[in-house]
């Protein structure tokens, strides 16, 4: 048995299989964790995939993270491998809750992430910053 990128183990189980990463289909464990910086609250995604698995329970999360009333929030993608449409989808629905008192910029994104924002020209749409504190200084000079 060849396993790829995307490939579907034929097993009976509902299994997946995406870029290195192996999960039960429909289990998500959506750990989203809260730092702030000054007033600039870090919202960071502590799972490796935001999916259509995952898309209304990271919404839902996030939601209840997010601190109200701030200019600006930054959400942290370093450990997120994997981002499909609906975790997209997700992402911009997110940035039109927020909108227009809140706006919503993303940090760390590996490559995998970076090339679906970029097919999608969502990279145009959102402010994205390198590092955590790339975001945090851009703001204070803002």
């Amino acid at each position: 048995l060849l396993l790829g990128s995307g490939a579907c183990i034929p097993n009976g189980n509902d299994w997946r299989l995406g870029f290195g990463v192996l999960e039960p289909k429909g289990r998500c464990g959506m750990n989203l964790s809260l730092e702030e910086y000054g007033d600039i609250p870090i919202i960071t995604v502590g799972t490796k995939r935001v999916d259509a698995a995952c898309a209304i329970q990271f919404k839902d999360a996030f939601q209840k993270t997010v601190p109200k009333g701030r200019d600006r929030v930054i959400l942290d993608l370093d450990g997120v491998e994997f981002v499909d449409s609906s975790g997209l989808g997700a992402i911009v629905g997110l940035m039109k809750i927020l909108a227009p008192e809140t706006k919503l910029e993303l940090s760390t994104m590996g490559e995998t992430v970076k090339k679906v924002f970029a097919l999608t020209r969502m990279d145009q749409v959102f402010t994205i910053h390198e590092r955590i504190m790339d975001g945090v200084r851009s703001t204070k000079l803002q």
